[in-house]
């Protein structure tokens, strides 16, 4: 596996093959969620870290393989805009 290319435009290699950050998985674009998601489990993902609030984004956690973790810790927009 290549990790100097990130799987997504709107990613990076926070430590090369190791941890990936980056937009949501089913942000909108010219590619289906599901595209996206394939590109992210072929650069090794073997973990999602959602941190939306439920109902906030389009779910993608029903596209992954059974055998891939998938965590939901939110961040509150309140708490992104507090004063």
């Amino acid at each position: 596996m290549s990790t100097a290319q990130a799987p997504l435009a709107n990613s990076y290699w926070v430590l090369p093959g190791r941890l990936l950050a980056g937009e949501y998985p089913a942000a909108r674009d010219l590619h289906t969620p599901a595209e996206r998601v394939q590109w992210l489990l072929a650069a090794g993902i073997s973990c999602f870290i959602d941190l939306t609030e439920p109902g906030e984004c389009e779910p993608y956690d029903s596209l992954l393989p059974v055998e891939i973790d998938y965590v939901r810790k939110p961040i509150p927009i309140s708490r992104c805009h507090a004063h």
